[in-house]
């Protein structure tokens, strides 16, 4: 499938969830980084750590509607995918992605990318959960304040430094919903510690 995004709000998308795709657990280094993936003409920016996840959807033109729904950006090569899309910003208003190849139109760098990543984490299931209705008398949610903190920052870089945010609580063992004023489409939910 190839599809074409506002050069912009591509930047946006991937620089504001890429924060939760950073982790040091080499592990599982290979699992994770940006995930990009296509329904309905709408384009889901995910990334995840296990332990928060941050998501950005945009409106994406489907010029093929042909092959694989899905690709992955591993972690080495999200910030010189953005650092190349920032250089053509101001040429190219739109760019193309074919998600079967990996291929960004105009780049001639192969960044480390698996196209036809259909294997990511299900994160649709956690914002379900994190975004059913919300119970208002809640004592105390336990959360790694690092998980935290980079969801804030990564509210920052979705919606400016004037970001405002909203967190929303379940009972003490539902995720916390992230969401910010001025980016309604960027979400972060971060995963309670348990007792």
């Amino acid at each position: 499938m190839k599809i074409a995004v506002r050069t912009d709000a591509l930047i946006t998308a991937i620089a504001s969830v890429a924060r939760a795709a950073d982790d040091n657990d080499v592990q599982h280094a290979n699992r994770f980084g940006v995930h990009l993936r296509v329904a309905g003409g709408v384009l889901t920016v995910e990334a995840t750590n296990g332990h928060w996840l941050a998501r950005s959807r945009h409106t994406a033109e489907i010029a093929d509607a042909d092959g694989t729904t899905a690709m992955l950006v591993k972690r080495p090569a999200v910030k010189p995918l953005v650092a190349w899309l920032k250089s053509r910003a101001k040429a190219a208003t739109l760019t193309l992605i074919d998600l079967a190849t990996g291929e960004f139109d105009g780049c001639g760098e192969r960044y480390v990318i698996v196209p036809g990543h259909d294997a990511y984490p299900a994160l649709d299931a956690v914002v379900d959960i994190a975004t059913r209705e919300r119970v208002a008398d809640v004592d105390a949610i336990s959360v790694h304040a690092a998980y935290l903190v980079d969801a804030l920052a990564s509210a920052r870089d979705a919606a400016g430094k004037d970001a405002n945010v909203t967190l929303a609580f379940g009972d003490a063992f539902d995720p916390v919903l992230v969401t910010a004023t001025h980016a309604p489409e960027w979400l972060a939910v971060v995963m309670p510690v348990r007792p």
